[in-house]
């Protein structure tokens, strides 16, 4: 036992000092964007990005002309490692009258999020503008780079390097073997004790290092989001594999709404799950008519041979990435403010 007690000790020992020892170097953000340059911005509250969060990546113009023609440039983005999330989203910021003309403040950005660490080069951005010529008018906008980890930084742990003192700088002596062992307290037969000591906590580590250090399990979240990934080449769309299609997307799902919300959806049917999501959770009210969609389309798929056109197979992989990544982004703005509740009562 007290052997056994030993390859323990040696073991926490080292996972002690095996934690993320590099500092993440914080993600291009611009707190508040500049019209004429494109911006990244964080959604989560943190100083660094990691494997499938979400940003906004788009840039800000001035002074567009009621009605004339507006497209953003490219119009579908496409880079390896990232994955754009939905549609170009154009948001009116002000609204003004110039010479006569009415003239519009524009956001234009997308979603993005990327599940591989690394680092990104994002696409160039601009945007096609008309003129009253019946021309038009081609704006640019700088690149962004996006910078993915896969470990968070502890901060309140985090220390800087200690300067190295040059090894010139010492003055070595050789050990002698009185001072071996005087030091070690040890003996010829000691040592033959001590290499059969360490022999038998290797192979008590070798026997016992599945039952000690159990693997670590990825979040809920993650394991969904790479789950439905897998689904998004449009092979799945054959009528041959669309039950396979829809009975993955689903199955994934419901296994992650069993994590996220503490029932047991995998073993419900579907109507049973969106009723539980009625009555007993905050879930919004939007995400949970997709979800009843999706599931109502999958049921047809699955029970009654109903074959899907490709315009709904294609919305299938963004609506779950969407429905994974918000209500996961929920639950941590729920925990942030049930912290922030819990600090102002302290006070």
């Amino acid at each position: 036992m007290k052997v056994k007690n030993i390859a323990l000790f040696l073991i926490l020992g080292a996972a002690a000092f095996s934690g993320c020892g590099k500092k993440d170097a914080p993600v291009p953000v611009l707190p508040e964007p500049e019209p004429g340059e494109s911006y990244l911005i964080q959604l989560q509250t943190r100083d660094s990005v990691l494997i499938a969060d979400q940003l906004r990546y788009g840039f800000r113009v001035e002074g567009i002309i009621d009605g004339n023609p507006f497209q953003p440039l490219p119009e579908k983005p496409a880079l390896p490692g990232v994955r754009f999330l939905g549609e170009w989203q154009v948001d009116t910021l002000e609204t003004r009258s110039e010479g006569g003309l009415e003239v519009h403040d524009l956001d234009v950005h997308l979603r993005l999020t990327s599940f591989d660490e690394g680092s990104y080069e994002l696409p160039e951005l601009g945007a096609v503008v008309g003129c009253y010529d019946g021309g038009s008018d081609t704006l640019r906008f700088g690149s962004r780079t996006l910078e993915v980890r896969n470990c968070p930084v502890d901060t309140a742990k985090f220390a800087p390097d200690v300067l190295d003192i040059p090894s010139t700088a010492l003055i070595r002596y050789p050990w002698t073997k009185k001072e071996i062992w005087t030091v070690t307290g040890l003996s010829a037969g000691g040592l033959v004790l001590l290499a059969l000591l360490v022999l038998l906590v290797l192979w008590l580590i070798r026997r016992y290092r599945r039952k000690l250090l159990p693997p670590v399990q990825e979040p809920a979240h993650i394991r969904a989001l790479r789950k439905i990934d897998a689904y998004r080449d449009s092979a799945w769309w054959k009528p041959e594999r669309q039950k396979g299609f829809y009975s993955g997307i689903t199955d994934s799902l419901k296994e992650y709404i069993g994590d996220r919300y503490g029932f047991d959806a995998p073993e419900m049917t579907s109507g049973e799950v969106l009723h539980h999501l009625k009555t007993r959770t905050d879930l919004d009210k939007d995400l949970r008519a997709g979800l009843g969609h999706l599931f109502e389309v999958a049921d047809f798929v699955k029970f009654a041979k109903h074959t899907v056109d490709d315009a709904e197979n294609a919305s299938v992989v963004p609506f779950a990435t969407n429905f994974v990544t918000a209500t996961w982004q929920q639950a941590i703005e729920a925990e942030a403010e049930a912290e922030n509740k819990k600090k102002e009562a302290g006070q």
